[in-house]
Order: structure tokens, then sequence, then C-alpha cells
């Protein structure tokens, strides 16, 4: 989906201003009008989110129930800002992954997963040992923090996910 109006960055730091110039409500319309694209009325999907975009699929999800019957949020963060109450009424599964070195996504993880405890929804939650933020993408740090077997994993673990979620 495209979030940007179809300007893409060649830098990281060309990214971090795209990415801080989003507009949220913005994002949310784009990504509402894709879901009815795709037809997701008549069949709900689960969203996936990486970093930034794991809060944007958290809230696709919330905010479309009817089309919407899971998220997975890697490395993701922020969940804090989300309402108790759009939390509380969030029945669709969760799963969120994080490595445990992540300043930013791991605290919101466990956090998060308080919150929904709090509130009988429990997330699902998958934690990499001594890995940090942005593991899969080789570009991200100039590649420092790169995990392939992290990696790996996370693509099996958001894979089994979205099979179950989706039935």
């Amino acid at each position: 989906i495209d979030l940007y109006g179809g300007k893409s960055a060649t830098t990281g730091k060309e990214a971090e201003a795209l990415m801080n110039g989003l507009d949220p409500k913005s994002a949310a319309k784009t990504v509402h009008n894709a879901l009815e694209a795709i037809g997701a009325k008549e069949h709900k999907v689960t969203v996936i989110g990486f970093s930034m975009g794991g809060l944007i699929a958290l809230n696709a999800q919330i905010s479309n129930p009817d089309m919407v019957d899971g998220a997975a949020l890697v490395y993701g963060g922020s969940y804090e800002s989300i309402a108790d109450k759009d939390l509380k009424d969030l029945k669709s599964p969760v799963r969120v992954v994080a490595g445990s070195k992540d300043a930013w996504a791991f605290p919101s993880l466990q956090a998060l997963e308080k919150r929904m405890a709090e509130f009988g929804n429990p997330v699902e939650s998958f934690v990499y040992p001594g890995v940090d933020h942005g593991y899969a993408q080789l570009m991200f740090n100039g590649g420092k923090n790169f995990d392939i077997t992290a990696a790996m994993s996370t693509r099996n673990v958001v894979g089994d996910f979205v099979k179950r979620a989706s039935r």
C-alpha cells in the first residue's frame, strides 16, 4: 500500500522524513480503501505491519473489524497511543514480534500485553533474545541489526499466525 502518495526514499534520512511526515488519518483512509479494493468485506484478511507499520496495522484491525481478522506486528511500537476502549473491544487475534534489545518495540510489546490481558484479550508475543530493531532489513542501520535467523523465523511465525487467523 502506498502511504506516501508516490514518493519514495533512497536514503535512510529520506525514509525517516517520509515516515515522520505521514498523516495518520490519511494513512488510515488509504488502508481502509485498500481493504475495500481487495474485497476484505467478503473475505476478511490478516494485516501485517513492520516497524511504524505495526501501529498502522493495529489501528486498521481496530477500525475495520468487518474486514480484518487479525494483525501481525513486527518490531513495531507506540501501541500506548491506542485508547483503552479500542483495545478492550478488540476480539480478533494480535501477534507481536520483537527483539529483546529493541528499545522501542520491546517495551511497547510488554505494555500492550499487559493492557490486553487486563481486558481478557491476550496478545500472542514472540521475542528474539539479543535481537534489535529492524533485524529483518539488510539496509536498516547499515545492516548492523540484521539477524538472518530471526528474520527467517519471523517469516514462519507470521505465516503460521496468518494461516490460523484467517480461518
